[in-house]
């Protein structure tokens, strides 16, 4: 596995609600200029061909995405309204670095006008995804507001999660500092994309006390790009400078291993037997 990957973002206006074709078009040029910056994965805002359409896999967006993802040997996350036998759902389709569909990720906590007004059937489960640089975990707007969510992507394994949204006002407002506690948590990079219009929710932050906010954009039509240091995570996933400070009466010596905390195992030191109802 890499010890460091690129992870870009692509914030996108959508202008049509209705014009899935010209919002593809937009979407593939902005994935093709990602592309110039030779990223590991790329990653769209939700629903970016418009929220009133829907699409099949395989389908165009498969079609044209996953050649850009062969030509620059990239993952690319790809969400729009898939509709299959039994139902419409948000997903988020993730493409591999040969432009083939790996699997998708299925919205499932819904928005109040996604069910049962836009007749959109929740997901059943939070997948992640073994590729070749480590585990990736997808998530979905609303998703990103339940602690269980990000939670369950890090129990299985998840290094870095990826979130697309189009999140409004006011619920935007707190989006960083919800990607930053996630992030902390979890011990995992978190990639947050939306669109043009949604200030602060497109950012890269990674489990850093001090230094959480790699990348990040306000309004507009922009793409962000990161390093994230995966053997550096995985190292701190095994311990922190706390596992060799004495644990007796704290003493200077113990003050100055705090200082040394970037991150912190919260994993480790969970009790799940008492967190029931």
């Amino acid at each position: 596995m890499q010890e460091k990957i690129r992870a870009a973002a692509i914030q996108m206006p959508i202008a049509d609600e209705t014009d899935a074709r010209g919002n593809l078009a937009l979407g593939c040029n902005l994935v093709e200029q990602a592309g110039t910056r030779h990223p590991d994965l790329v990653c769209l805002p939700e629903l970016f061909t418009g929220l009133n359409v829907s699409s099949t896999i395989p389908g165009p967006e498969t079609e044209r995405l996953g050649a850009l993802a062969k030509r620059f040997g990239m993952y690319i996350v790809a969400p729009f309204y898939v509709r299959r036998p039994d139902g419409l759902f948000n997903c988020a389709v993730l493409l591999d670095r040969e432009g083939g569909v790996i699997g998708s990720y299925d919205k499932v906590h819904l928005w109040p006008w996604e069910a049962p007004v836009g007749g959109v059937t929740p997901g059943s489960g939070f997948p992640v995804f073994e590729l070749d640089f480590g585990t990736l975990g997808l998530c979905i707007c609303h998703d990103h507001e339940f602690p269980e969510t990000a939670r369950t992507l890090a129990l299985k394994g998840a290094e870095v999660i990826c979130c697309a949204t189009r999140m409004p006002d006011p619920f935007q407002f707190p989006w960083l500092e919800l990607s930053r506690v996630r992030a902390l948590e979890n011990q995992a990079y978190v990639v947050s994309v939306g669109c043009a219009d949604n200030d602060c929710s497109t950012h890269i932050v990674g489990p850093n006390f001090r230094a959480p906010v790699i990348a990040a954009v306000g309004t507009g039509t922009h793409i962000i790009d990161a390093e994230l240091d995966l053997d550096w995570l995985r190292s701190e996933r095994q311990g922190s400078p706390l596992d060799r400070t004495p644990r007796e009466v704290p003493s200077p010596e113990a003050a100055e291993r705090l200082k040394e905390v970037k991150s912190f195992c919260y994993l480790r030191d969970r009790r799940p037997e008492l967190y029931t109802r």
